[in-house]
């Protein structure tokens, strides 16, 4: 009888790696590793990579336009300058900074920090 035929180690890894890591293509993850030197932004941007389906092209657009350090800055005075009334009707009117966020990382075509 020849020897037993079993399946490599490596195919086991993807049950256990998190989906973000495990649905990157590896050069992004070089790409990311060589580029991002902060672990927190790397992973930020893989997340965003993975969510959004970003090509490599698009990866390096996000993080040349520092993506990552102008998202979430937007910031929301409308309780403190406006009348109760109209501040409730500004929120409402104005989507919210999560969906911003979103439409920043999907539009690789403008400086979010602009």
């Amino acid at each position: 009888m020849g020897p037993e035929i079993v399946p490599q180690p490596v195919g086991r890894l993807a049950e256990a790696l998190p989906t973000t890591v495990a649905d990157l293509p590896w050069g992004h993850h070089a790409f990311l590793l060589e580029k991002v030197k902060d672990p927190a932004a790397r992973g930020w941007y893989a997340h965003g990579a993975s969510a959004h389906g970003w090509s490599r092209a698009v990866l390096t657009a996000q993080i040349d336009t520092r993506l990552y350090d102008c998202a979430g800055k937007a910031l929301r005075n409308f309780s403190q300058t406006l009348p109760p009334a109209q501040s409730d009707l500004a929120r409402q009117a104005l989507p919210s900074v999560e969906a911003l966020e979103e439409e920043l990382a999907a539009d690789t075509t403008r400086d979010p920090c602009a």
